[in-house]
């Protein structure tokens, strides 16, 4: 599915390296609706282990901890991760632990997570370092397990960004091949906004597949 509009609240940096604004203007909004509508393709299985790269601000993973999960929770930033522990106390060490760490160095939890959450993470990246990330979500996830997560396409605006990478859509489903996939949608926003408001050309895939059994 290929779609084309608007996104009326793309919440990412003003540039690829303003973090500091981004933690701070979505700090506790609402989980996203694409991990809303991953966990409905879980029906009614109970809680279990999830991983998220790129925690930023930690909506999701707080989320998730509410529900009942354990969750590994990584992010580059420190002071990012330091917040999310601050918010969720209660769990810290029981079912919330975290690391700062680049994806291609985490320490993957054990057992194996059922649900991986890249959300806007996997493209700040480089090539090379993003392969090596897929390799590792493939060979850590449990069969079955749920990614869920964006990759982003080859017309978005940061194309020309250093040390990220843009794909076209059949190497995303390249990228796929063995998973079932729940959910692929492209879309392409030349009207998007960023956390501070300035428009910016969109070109990414939102993406629910689930491991081989």
């Amino acid at each position: 599915m290929r779609i084309c509009f608007n996104v009326l609240a793309m919440e990412l940096p003003t540039s690829p390296d303003d973090w500091a604004l981004y933690y701070q203007r979505t700090n506790k909004r609402p989980p996203r609706q694409l991990l809303l509508d991953a966990l409905a393709f879980r029906q009614d299985e109970a809680p279990a282990q999830a991983i998220d790269l790129g925690a930023g601000a930690g909506n999701e993973t707080s989320y998730l901890l509410q529900l009942g999960w354990h969750v590994h929770a990584i992010d580059n930033e420190q002071s990012s991760l330091e917040r999310l522990q601050e918010r969720n106390k209660e769990q810290l060490s029981t079912r919330l632990t975290t690391e700062c760490a680049r994806f291609t160095t985490l320490t993957w939890p054990t057992p194996a997570p059922q649900l991986v959450m890249a959300f806007y993470a996997l493209p700040f990246q480089s090539a090379a370092e993003l392969a090596n990330s897929w390799n590792q979500i493939k060979n850590h996830i449990a069969p079955g397990g749920l990614f869920v997560g964006q990759f982003f396409g080859d017309q978005d605006e940061w194309r020309e960004t250093k040390d990220m990478t843009f794909l076209p859509s059949t190497a995303v489903k390249a990228m796929l091949n063995g998973w079932t996939i729940h959910h692929f949608k492209e879309v392409i926003d030349p009207h998007g906004t960023l956390a501070s408001g300035e428009t910016k050309h969109w070109h990414y895939y939102d993406v629910i597949a689930a491991k081989a059994v």
